[in-house]
């Protein structure tokens, strides 16, 4: 619409026109405004927003006014909560003494409200660092979020949501992060340079050969003392894990019993190949293993199905 049209449309109404139009507006019902809004237009955050140290400061500083003969009216409004809390803090500081005014640790306590209890949790943590899911009769052959999902399912018979999956990953010690985070921690300017000069050739070629790109890389699990108090199962010696996400962040892993060498390599590109059933391009930071020419081998008898680049990270 151009501005004659809009200045054609505006001049229709008269000047009394547009004003009872205004009114009409004004009137109009509004939402009532939330406490989290009166909040932000006073500039004053939520309590609960607090650290529990300047939530302590504030009732220590409000007993010590009480004591010193402010009104409790006053310290309320200055502190901005109701005067009852205020009475709340000094008849506790009173009767328990100053230990009362350091407020309890809000949220639920650790390991509660769980769908899943002490064992299952150790059986599915050692099932993804023991084995596969298809050793364990399901349709995968490296472990994602699906398998996640469908594994603690079955173990608990109701549906689980999809972010426990990696919620228990990362509890467990598997802290899955984005491989372009990775590869930039390692050198972000070689990374940037390659991806800038070489890798849209390379993505090219794999939409010519209706080919999936994987990004992977090795991480290592380190062991970590047992603690009592802990539900959540923690390693017990170092494990090294294969790890590999496409371009939209869906991620497959597999536990590796020891240091990874041609076999493991070999047998993680098999099972990564069957995952998505299609032609894989697989990139991969650089890597020293023993019988590295047992895996260049196998990549020249599969090149059909597998190509494999490394990256010069």
């Amino acid at each position: 619409m151009g501005q004659s049209e809009v200045e054609n449309i505006v001049f229709r109404y008269n000047y009394k026109d547009l004003q009872a139009i205004i009114a009409k507006e004004d009137m109009r019902p509004k939402k009532p405004e939330s406490i989290f809004s009166k909040l932000e237009r006073i500039n004053n955050s939520d309590a609960r927003q607090n650290s529990p140290e300047d939530l302590k400061r504030m009732r220590v500083a409000a007993v010590d006014l009480y004591k010193g003969g402010v009104a409790v009216d006053t310290i309320a409004q200055a502190l901005r909560v109701h005067k009852n809390t205020v009475y709340r803090w000094c008849r506790s500081e009173k009767i328990v003494g100053p230990t009362s005014l350091d407020g309890k640790v809000r949220g639920r306590k650790p390991g509660t409200h769980r769908k899943l209890s002490k064992e299952q949790r150790s059986a599915l943590a050692a099932a993804i660092r023991e084995k596969t899911p298809d050793q364990l009769g399901l349709p995968y052959y490296l472990w994602s979020t699906a398998a996640l999902n469908l594994y603690m399912s079955q173990l608990v018979e109701t549906p689980i949501n999809p972010q426990m999956a990696r919620r228990f990953l990362s509890q467990i010690g598997y802290r899955v992060t984005r491989p372009d985070r990775y590869y930039e921690k390692r050198n972000a300017k070689k990374f940037s340079i390659w991806r800038r000069r070489e890798f849209p050739a390379i993505s090219a070629q794999a939409r010519n050969e209706n080919a999936q790109i994987q990004w992977g890389y090795t991480i290592k699990i380190q062991p970590t003392s047992s603690v009592t108090e802990t539900i959540d199962p923690t390693p017990t010696e170092t494990a090294f894990v294969m790890l590999s996400a496409s371009k939209q962040g869906a991620f497959r892993i597999q536990t590796l019993g020891k240091k990874p060498c041609a076999d493991t390599f070999i047998d993680f590109l098999d099972r990564l190949h069957k995952e998505i059933g299609c032609k894989l391009f697989y990139f991969h930071c650089r890597f020293r293993i023993s019988d590295r020419y047992k895996l260049s081998e196998w990549l020249k008898e599969n090149q059909s199905t597998v190509k494999m680049f490394s990256l010069p990270l």
